[in-house]
């Protein structure tokens, strides 16, 4: 009886390693997308301008071709996750610092992957939405 305890004792143990370790290579992915996420929001709201963006972007690109080096042979080690997870944190310490360092875009978002992006969705507006700013009476308020 005490065999079958243990039998199934390990068993488990190696069915929820196995789910840790699928959960943990999602992580990475999940991450990458919340990073790139953050550099998206920098550039829209001005606060990274285009050439850190880029600097930025290609250090993503970095992470991700270690990533596909890592899982070339099927399997992601402890020692490759620790490389990865050290990237992905000195990527965002890069994202927070540039967010940060009082450099903002004078033009907003005019960055590559915003104008591709637009191009992609054609780039249309909402019917009876406007690109001019509202001003006068035509600015939301009634008048009486």
């Amino acid at each position: 009886m005490k065999i079958i305890k243990t039998a199934a004792a390990i068993a488990m143990g190696t069915l929820f390693a196995g789910a840790a370790f699928a959960q943990s290579d999602f992580g990475i992915e999940r991450r990458d997308a919340y990073l790139d996420n953050r550099i998206d929001r920098g550039v829209a709201t001005g606060q990274i301008t285009s050439r850190e963006a880029n600097r930025l972007e290609s250090q993503q690109s970095q992470i991700e071709r270690m990533e596909a080096r890592a899982r070339a042979d099927g399997r992601l080690s402890g020692r490759e996750r620790a490389r990865i997870d050290n990237a992905q944190d000195h990527l965002s310490r890069d994202i927070y610092r540039q967010s940060h360092d009082n450099q903002t875009s004078r033009n907003g978002n005019h960055h590559s992957r915003f104008d591709r992006r637009d191009d992609h969705r054609g780039g249309h507006l909402p019917q009876g939405a406007s690109t001019t700013p509202r001003t006068g009476t035509d600015s939301g308020r009634r008048s009486r």
